[in-house]
């Protein structure tokens, strides 16, 4: 893809803001932030916004409307969508969520129905049974804490991939993600790759590692219809 518009869902999240700074500053991309509050974005690029390269538009992927019409809405005239919403914190995912089967869902249907043919989507390595992963994690935070929104993931890596052939698509697997690198990592560059994280990983990443892989699906330099794992 070269140029036309991107609407990031989740937009207020460290990931999604990310993403939308990296595609005002490195392409020729403009930007859609789709958030349930717009004022949220207040602010936001403002430069990029007076120019028309950005703006905000309320909508919620969980209150998508009849016929998914907010949605549809927010994805008029636009060339490609980012999911990069998610859970609040550990606690919310141990209640379970539904945001990304249904929430996805709905946008899948969205997508399909205002004719907008390419997903970037984040979910998480822990959709992946890693026996290289700490003992504490397998055994007790992922069954205990994180397995009923790691359930909902899949769900939605399944809706993706059964949206072939007419949905371009890539999926990309963060590991624990950071807002910035622990002390003396920064140098450290992400390993990205389908499948189980390589031995010897950290098992962590920066969400602007994950921004810059997500621009990178969308300007073509990543082969559609792969899950990537990226981590550090």
């Amino acid at each position: 893809m070269d140029g036309g518009t991107v609407v990031v869902f989740g937009a207020t999240g460290g990931t999604g803001r990310l993403t939308m700074e990296r595609l005002l500053a490195t392409t020729r991309f403009n930007v859609v932030g789709a958030v349930r509050r717009p004022d949220a974005l207040a602010g936001f690029a403002p430069e990029h916004a007076a120019s028309g390269r950005f703006r905000a538009v309320a909508c919620d992927l969980m209150d998508p409307g009849p016929g998914d019409a907010r949605l549809i809405a927010a994805l008029d005239g636009a060339a490609a969508a980012v999911f990069a919403a998610g859970v609040a914190d550990v606690w919310a995912a141990r209640r379970g969520t539904t945001l990304y089967s249904e929430g996805g869902g709905a946008l899948l249907r969205a997508m399909r129905a205002a004719g907008v043919r390419v997903l970037v989507a984040v979910t998480s390595d822990g959709v992946l049974d890693d026996p290289a992963k700490p003992a504490v994690y397998r055994w007790l935070v992922k069954p205990l804490l994180l397995r009923r929104v790691y359930e909902d993931m899949v769900a939605l890596e399944q809706a993706i991939a059964a949206a072939s052939p007419w949905l371009k698509w890539a999926i990309v697997r963060p590991s624990r993600l950071l807002d910035a690198p622990p002390a003396g990592a920064a140098a450290r560059q992400p390993w990205i790759g389908e499948g189980l994280m390589p031995p010897g990983s950290g098992g962590w990443v920066a969400r602007g590692d994950v921004a810059a892989l997500i621009v990178a699906c969308l300007e073509g330099q990543a082969r559609w219809g792969r899950a990537l794992t990226i981590t550090c």
